[in-house]
């Protein structure tokens, strides 16, 4: 490189054939009497964002809405890791990265909207790349509607197959009687 009052300076290099990983950089100068002096200085490529991913999710339900919970993977070292959950509202928030691991809960799934909830999730690493995945799980916060049709009083007929039918509305579920 060009060197002015003692300091010098390169042209640009083309580095994108370089492994990620860690890169060792040398500079050496000859002087006019054939004298070699040397500095060696290390540095770190990292070009690609946080590998990250999501458990398999629960479905969000009565039960779960208020504090709903949930996990994945995600890169050490890096940040915390930003969630949005969005179905009519957004649920925002941000998880801890910790080794290799991050944990959402509390999270209020109350606001949004029945159907299918869909997940952004980000984290930027050290070197400021981007890591994103996405996912998405149901949201069913209504309660089956269970009836009775008109019972048939128990006899000596019927008492030894006595049925009681009625009404649903969630075809195909098994109904629990009591």
């Amino acid at each position: 490189g060009a060197v002015t009052a003692g300091r010098y300076t390169t042209g640009a290099a083309d580095l994108t054939a370089l492994a990620q990983g860690p890169v060792s950089i040398t500079a050496s100068q000859t002087d006019l009497s054939g004298n070699t002096g040397s500095a060696t200085v290390g540095t770190v490529k990292d070009t690609v964002g946080p590998t990250l991913s999501l458990d398999v999710l629960d479905a969000i339900n009565n039960a779960n809405k208020a504090a709903y919970a949930f996990g994945g993977n995600c890169e050490t070292g890096g940040g915390s890791v930003s969630y949005s959950l969005v179905s009519g509202a957004v649920a925002n928030g941000a998880a801890v990265c910790s080794a290799g691991r991050f944990a959402a809960s509390g999270v209020n799934a109350t606001p949004l909207s029945d159907g299918t909830v869909a997940f952004s999730l980000s984290q930027l690493d050290a070197a400021g790349n981007n890591g994103m995945t996405s996912g998405s799980v149901g949201k069913d916060t209504v309660n089956p509607a269970v009836a009775f049709d008109a019972p048939v009083a128990i006899g000596a007929a019927n008492q030894a197959s006595y049925t009681i039918p009625g009404t649903c509305s969630e075809p195909g579920r098994a109904v629990a009687v009591s």
